[in-house]
Order: C-alpha cells, then structure tokens, then sequence
C-alpha cells in the first residue's frame, strides 16, 4: 500500500514537532524543512489557523515557537518524515 501523505503535511508535522522543543528563526526552519522563509510563515498561520498558539518575535533572536503544547510523534513516523524530507532534498538541489 502506497503511502500518499503530502510534503506539505510532512511539513506541517515536522514543524510542530521543532517548535514544542525550541525556539528557531524562518531561516533556520526553512534550511531544516528545505522550502523557502515565505512558505515557513504559511505554514505558522495555517497551524495557528487551526487553533495552535504559535508565538513570535521579529528581529534579530526571534523567531517561531510554541508551548504548552501535549502531543507526541512516534519514533517510526518522524524518521519515515525525515526520510521523505531528504529524499526531496536530493530530488530538488541536485
């Protein structure tokens, strides 16, 4: 059976999962989920849209993060995420 979830929803879990943990600028979620700063933010509002409290702060030290946040994602799924992700990688700067 064919796995069909998309890269946008790899991206949208894989960002969840870094933001509960630490604090990251755009850039460094962008180089992490290999997309660009300006789909970072989308993805942030689609995950606020959604009923999520992403905090913020701009400029220099800022960046994304969310608390108070109680979920987990199995060991099996975040690596089958990162495997995606990189293979993407390869597919796309090659």
């Amino acid at each position: 059976m064919k796995n069909n979830i998309s890269t946008t929803t790899v991206r949208v879990i894989m960002l969840l999962s870094l933001l509960q943990h630490k604090k990251y600028s755009s850039l460094e979620l962008s180089q992490l989920l290999n997309c660009s700063k300006r789909h970072i933010t989308r993805l942030v509002k689609g995950i606020r849209d959604a009923g999520i409290i992403v905090k913020s702060k701009p400029g220099k030290g800022g960046g994304y993060e969310i608390k108070n946040i109680d979920y987990k994602i199995s060991g099996k799924l975040y690596n089958e995420m990162l495997r995606r992700l990189d293979g993407e990688k390869t597919t796309i700067r090659n």
